[in-house]
């Protein structure tokens, strides 16, 4: 048993420096959770998720598929260093989740829906809302709609 704990112990002293770094950018990933969800649930119109999208406009087409790769591979980089703090120390599930957020994935409305529909995150989001002077989220469930 002592052994096993001394080849631990020297395990994480010869690779302190790497250690070092990836408790850094946890810390700061998590600061920015905590900054960047609240201010993400504020931005959303209130009817974000009854609405229609809107078609594009043509002119606009290069700048939208270079926004969409863009978007893909920064939300699969994120799942990727999630699913890599998960093991390491980190916020593995907020940063899977995010990077979850940013890809285009065909079930990802229903997903959110489903999720934001949940009385404790519906309650926690339209809060929020509420502190900052905006309008409870809308869903195109009408039950959801009258349950506030």
């Amino acid at each position: 048993m002592n052994e096993a704990f001394e080849a631990i112990k020297n395990f994480f002293a010869a690779h302190e420096d790497f250690f070092l770094v990836v408790g850094l950018v946890s810390a700061a990933l998590f600061a920015c959770t905590l900054v960047l969800v609240p201010v993400a649930v504020v931005a959303l119109p209130e009817d974000y998720f009854t609405r229609e999208k809107p078609a594009g406009n043509r002119r606009l087409f290069a700048l939208r598929v270079f926004s969409l790769v863009a978007r893909n591979v920064l939300g699969i980089v994120l799942l990727l260093l999630g699913i890599l703090l998960l093991i390491l120390p980190g916020p593995g599930w907020l940063t899977i989740l995010a990077g979850v957020a940013l890809i285009d994935l065909p079930f990802k409305r229903r997903l959110e829906i489903k999720i934001l529909s949940l009385p404790v995150v519906r309650n926690a989001v339209n809060g929020l809302r509420a502190k900052r002077g905006k309008k409870p989220l809308q869903f195109p469930d009408s039950d959801v709609n009258k349950s506030r």
